[in-house]
């Protein structure tokens, strides 16, 4: 893709292909997976209340399994959606610094999201402030509407194509390791903490069908389209703050709870290097604590911050 607009130069056609042609097949199988991670976790509280209700042995222990699989589940998805934020905030708009065994913390965790490479992500982003609701803002749902933004720009080929390579650069800095060591493992990292970690916990309660499918695929799906809110809901409701483009603000504080600050989008976009996105925000905290134990610094604020990319 040129930088400064959607034409593919010949040598890029069979690149743009297939990562298309991979993020395609590896959504479509995702979500029939998560589909089945529901159904066998939902057969598995089933099958506990049937026991319990019939007085059977093991009734009480079948229910618990089954409870300690969706607890763990949702207290993994809620700290890779800290990690994603964390790459948000620290890969993409450096708005604090850090260590490198904390920045290899962060990008192993968002590698489990199966949110695709840290790199392209980053690029994705850096064009979504730069051109913001043009044809190069591939999730744009002021051009192209909810859903598109929500999730299906992940299956049209005009919209799967890599980020301009003004946005795709910074292998050069400091920043980037260990990024670019651990891109190169990047589907070893997806198999262990994506796939096996959830599979081997759920395992020590005799969950392991269900840590497989539930506490990963349905996992993956979940925080995927928590995460999708923000590029969809967070640009069409709520208030708008100048400077902020189509980027909402919103008012209930469940759902900036939910997604752990983003939806203060309206804000962030105005001062889009600046650490904290609103009032509340529990990311903001989180670094602020992580700061209180030295492991996070130089953290920006919003005096005199306009948009400019990410040095690279």
């Amino acid at each position: 893709m040129s930088d400064t607009g959607g034409v593919l130069r010949g040598a890029e056609k069979p690149r743009t292909h297939a990562l298309h042609l991979g993020w395609a097949t590896w959504f479509t199988a995702e979500l029939i997976l998560a589909t089945a991670g529901l159904v066998v976790e939902w057969l598995a509280f089933q099958r506990a209340i049937e026991m319990i209700l019939l007085s059977t042995p093991g009734g009480w222990g079948s229910f618990f399994s089954a409870l300690g699989t969706l607890v763990f589940m949702l207290c993994y998805a809620r700290v890779q959606l800290y990690s994603i934020t964390l790459v948000h905030r620290y890969f993409t708009h450096r708005s604090f610094e850090t260590y490198w065994w904390v920045r290899a913390i962060i990008i192993a965790l968002f590698h489990s999201t199966l949110e695709g490479l840290v790199i392209l992500w980053r690029g994705w982003h850096l064009q979504h402030h730069a051109v913001p609701d043009t044809a190069l803002d591939i999730h744009s749902p002021v051009l192209y509407g909810w859903w598109h933004a929500q999730i299906f720009w992940m299956w049209k080929k005009d919209f799967i194509q890599p980020p301009g390579y003004k946005y795709m650069g910074g292998s050069h800095r400091p920043w980037y390791n260990p990024l670019k060591v651990m891109e190169k493992y990047y589907w070893w990292i997806v198999a262990f903490m994506g796939f096996a970690f959830p599979t081997v916990i759920c395992s020590l309660w005799g969950e392991w069908e269900a840590g497989l499918l539930f506490a990963s695929f349905t996992r993956a799906v979940m925080v995927r389209n928590l995460t999708g809110l923000i590029n969809s809901s967070a640009h069409m409701w709520g208030e708008t703050v100048e400077g902020g483009g189509s980027a909402r603000n919103t008012a209930w504080k469940f759902f900036i709870w939910l997604v752990v600050g983003e939806p203060n989008h309206a804000t962030h976009h105005k001062h889009p290097n600046y650490y904290r996105f609103g009032e509340y925000d529990p990311a903001a905290d989180l670094i602020e604590n992580m700061a209180k134990l030295g492991i996070a610094y130089d953290l920006k604020g919003p005096s005199g911050l306009t948009y400019a990319r990410t040095p690279v």
